[in-house]
């Protein structure tokens, strides 16, 4: 079985879910919480909808909502977004999209990230070729105590590992030759050296230390950001991690600066739309400037459809539009009264409440007056309400005397909802009808 079978849950585990009966309420609280910027939210909705728990299955809302974890910095969103490219779910298996999402979580120090990455790595390794795990540990050259986040790293091979509080560090596994390896950490020097693959499977580093630095002093972080063929990426967003405002926008040459940057292990986190986001990690220096050169990927864009109504000019002139924004009245246009199947237009007046017809048969070819549930006087005397065809009050309010097919909208307004100019002494309410040009 392949080890991403089962790892969103246990990526993030929920302990209550919601019975079915609340799931249209979660999915709402939800998805508002994640537009909001809960990138938990996100996550724990993705994970839902990928199992199906809870609410129902959607492998396509799963990926939009981990995308969106990841894009903001949640590297479990990264990974289990990861899953379902190399898993195929959702979709047809993207090994390169899931590498992807792997090697970003795995830079922000995401272990099981990385080991993905790692297996997902030797399925790409020719059968003939062997590989040979390495680890190691990282310590002080004088005294030989444990140096935890010293950052390590192969750039032949693009690999790196961080040292943990033992100064044990995992570099995977790698094919056999001679490589350069670089050695970094806050308070020592830069270290340089060779590592022999396989030689053995455990290695060790010594650092020694620098002067005691001025850790008041900051340090500085310069880059350039540019795509795998080499050309600048401008307009990328990089951030330190932890400290968003601590921010800069690469130039039209790619490059950025970042000022004032505590010393020690940082991330940094580069975005772009367009682009698949990258986690980098470095070490910076009291009073230096580490430099970063960073590639990113494009990545393909699914942009929501755009939808263009073209709306009625008459109607617009009319001020159809901007009265039906103000939320008063009931208004009926076109679309309504094609999807309403309407035979008579006084099939209208009965959708809406406390409205009624002259004459409740309704019959085709009977005049139909709309009666307001007022009443004129104490006579109960019915509440015609008056007739506007085109803007002109009718001395005839039949609301019948066109079919259907020649009417653009249908508004309805009761006692003293009705617009002012069109309001005049008829307390009752007043309909207006639009013909179609």
């Amino acid at each position: 079985m392949r080890p991403w079978r089962h790892a969103p849950l246990l990526l993030f585990a929920i302990l209550h879910l919601p019975t079915s009966a609340q799931a249209q309420l979660t999915e709402q609280l939800y998805q508002s919480a994640c537009d909001d910027g809960d990138t938990s939210a996100c996550l724990v909705f993705g994970l839902m909808s990928e199992v199906g728990e809870g609410v129902a299955q959607d492998f396509e809302r799963a990926q939009a909502l981990y995308r969106t974890a990841c894009e903001n910095g949640e590297l479990v969103g990264c990974t289990n977004l990861g899953l379902m490219y190399a898993e195929g779910r959702g979709g047809p298996a993207d090994p390169d999209e899931a590498r992807g999402r792997f090697e970003i979580a795995c830079e922000g120090d995401e272990e099981f990230a990385c080991d993905l990455l790692d297996y997902l790595n030797d399925q790409d390794v020719d059968p003939d070729e062997v590989r040979y795990m390495k680890r190691g540990r990282v310590a002080d050259a004088t005294t030989t105590t444990a140096l935890s986040d010293a950052l390590i790293e192969i750039p032949e091979l693009d690999v790196r590992g961080v040292s943990d509080p033992q100064g044990l560090v995992s570099l995977g596994r790698l094919p056999e030759g001679t490589y350069q390896v670089t050695a970094k950490r806050l308070g020592y020097l830069d270290l340089d050296a060779e590592i022999q693959v396989p030689g053995g499977t455990q290695f060790m580093i010594l650092m020694d230390r620098a002067q005691a630095p001025d850790t008041a002093q900051y340090g500085r972080v310069f880059g350039r950001v540019t795509e795998p063929g080499g050309n600048a990426i401008s307009d990328v967003d990089v951030t330190v991690v932890g400290r968003e405002s601590q921010r800069a926008i690469s130039n039209p040459r790619g490059r950025f600066g970042l000022a004032d940057v505590e010393p020690g292990l940082v991330q940094v986190r580069l975005t772009r739309l367009g682009y698949a986001p990258r986690t980098a990690t470095l070490v910076v220096q009291p009073g230096r400037t580490a430099d970063l050169e960073a590639v990113l990927s494009p990545e393909a864009i699914e942009l929501a459809p755009i939808e263009v109504t073209v709306r009625s000019t008459w109607l617009e002139q009319n001020g159809y539009y901007e009265r039906s924004l103000q939320g008063v009245g009931r208004q009926f246009d076109r679309e309504d009264i094609d999807r309403l199947v309407v035979f008579q237009p006084s099939e209208l007046i009965t959708r809406i409440p406390g409205v009624r017809l002259s004459d409740s048969r309704n019959l085709p070819g009977q005049p139909q007056y709309a009666v307001s549930p007022r009443v004129r006087s104490f006579s109960d005397e019915q509440c015609i309400m008056d007739l506007y065809i085109d803007g002109v009050l009718q001395a005839d309010p039949d609301l019948n005397r066109y079919p259907p097919d020649w009417i653009e909208a249908v508004e309805v307004y009761t006692g003293a909802t009705a617009p002012a100019q069109y309001s005049g002494l008829n307390p009752c309410g007043i309909v207006l009808m639009w013909t179609r040009r």
